[in-house]
């Protein structure tokens, strides 16, 4: 396994213990709690620290698929600075004074699309700072965060302030599957540079209303109302997943922005199919860095991933056949 330090922050120290007093499926849910919450290092060393109280269960532990997508590399120092079940906080030592601060609404699974080490691992810690929000209620965010605020306005305040607080040069909304829609809503409320999301599901009201499920508030920062505050979107999704197209090309025709194509994928989550075959950190780099179109009123543009935009009056000539600007 990789060279990590020796000490546990509290957080993997707690999930540790709750691993060697569990046994089968409680075990395994502390596992999977793990590769939701920890950065690299320290998930890297909860597993050595259990293979070391535990040496039957040390081929299991080390043959985690997250540690070996983690084996062998440079672990991105990201810190677990700040930590409860429903939000989580990354940051590499120093002041966070001039990084981006990424806003993450994960998916159904808590995760940002993978494994948490594995998606930080993906990013530079010296310049990015990570916020990941988990809503277990399956409400899409739209009454917040547990624990962290009670509404989506509430978010956003509470998130720009320490924004504001920390000093950071950019602000970036990024959501996951069913954290997409609440990504957009956010970085339109908070003025985010850039709103990203991979896969994004719409939300489903009349369902709820039908299963007779409790119904979150009826505010909706996408209402066109609101577009005058419309933040760049980057809409990522996978090229053979019909749904994820179709609601990527409504939400670009309505906002404006990029559609992200990846090529040769059907699956829903992108971001870990990509994670796969090794490229997610060039992905991170192409929604982080790229530049993207304005919001409404902009014509949209669709890119595919990997594939770069020809240039000069080949890119002219390429966007007037595809009907793009």
């Amino acid at each position: 396994m990789n060279d990590a330090p020796a000490a546990l922050s509290p957080t993997a120290a707690a999930l540790c213990d709750r691993y060697l007093a569990a046994r089968d499926r409680a075990a395994e849910a502390a596992l999977l709690e793990m590769e939701s919450r920890l950065p690299p290092a320290d998930y890297l060393t909860a597993l050595a620290c259990l293979a070391d109280a535990r040496p039957e269960a040390r081929a299991a532990l080390e043959g985690r698929r997250a540690a070996e997508r983690l084996a062998g590399m440079a672990l991105q120092p990201f810190r677990l600075t700040e930590d409860a079940a429903d939000h989580s906080h990354y940051a590499a030592p120093g002041p966070s004074r001039g990084r981006t601060h990424l806003t993450v609404f994960a998916g159904a699974a808590s995760r940002p699309g993978t494994w948490t080490p594995v998606f930080l691992q993906a990013l530079d810690a010296r310049r990015v700072e990570v916020l990941i929000l988990r809503d277990r209620t399956g409400r899409h965010f739209r009454a917040g965060c547990p624990g962290l605020a009670d509404g989506l306005p509430e978010l956003v305040a509470a998130v720009g302030a320490r924004v504001r607080a920390g000093g950071y040069a950019r602000h970036v909304a990024m959501g996951v599957s069913r954290g997409g829609g609440a990504a957009l809503g956010f970085g339109r409320l908070a003025g985010c540079e850039r709103a990203i999301a991979f896969g994004a599901l719409p939300r489903s009201d009349p369902l709820r209303l039908l299963a007779g499920q409790p119904m979150p508030p009826a505010f909706d920062p996408l209402c066109e109302c609101l577009s005058h505050l419309a933040a760049p979107l980057c809409a990522v999704f996978a090229e053979g997943n019909a749904p994820d197209a179709a609601h990527a090309a409504m939400l670009t025709a309505l906002y404006g922005g990029t559609r992200l194509k990846v090529p040769d994928l059907s699956d829903h989550g992108v971001v870990h199919h990509v994670s796969a075959i090794g490229r997610l950190p060039e992905l991170m780099r192409a929604v982080l860095d790229d530049p993207l179109p304005p919001g409404p009123g902009a014509r949209p543009r669709e890119v595919t991933f990997g594939v770069p935009e020809p240039r000069g009056w080949r890119q002219w000539l390429a966007r007037q056949v595809s009907g793009t600007r």
